[in-house]
């Protein structure tokens, strides 16, 4: 043979003890190289403040994506962790209000786009809200 190790059965139910995914252990091997024994047994890394909140958050139902989003949305980590995908009738983005939404409106600016001119365009709250939205021709018809 060509010195090639092969994952067996074994080796991803000791990854799975381990806390580690078949698709982990797949990618490790297969797509970085690393040997087998390092694969099935190095822990998954955990930075940043998820490592403090993991277990409150998983007992809260809070996945690492959900409290990683809740983070980037401006909450602290112990609002981020909160039970259940609502915040308990508050919403998950606090940077914008509802009387921001209804001056939005006002101006003929919908929920989405004012979300997407603060949040992706990265538009002052001000121009975000006042701009007027501009309707191509096509649009029109």
């Amino acid at each position: 043979m060509d010195g090639l190790e092969y994952l067996t059965p074994a080796d991803y139910e000791i990854a799975k003890q381990n806390g580690i995914s078949y698709s982990i252990v797949y990618a490790r091997v297969y797509r970085y190289g690393w040997d087998i024994q390092r694969a099935i047994t190095e822990p998954l890394r955990q930075e940043g403040p998820w490592k403090a909140y993991k277990d409150q958050a998983l007992a809260n139902g809070v996945s690492y994506g959900m409290f990683m989003k809740r983070l980037h949305q401006g909450l602290s980590p112990e609002e981020a962790i909160r039970q259940g995908r609502s915040l308990g009738g508050r919403k998950l983005n606090p940077r914008i209000s509802e009387e921001m939404y209804e001056k939005a409106a006002l101006n003929g600016i919908g929920r989405n786009t004012l979300k997407c001119r603060i949040f992706q365009l990265r538009w002052s709250d001000e121009r975000a809200l006042t701009e007027p939205v501009h309707l191509n021709k096509s649009s029109k018809k």
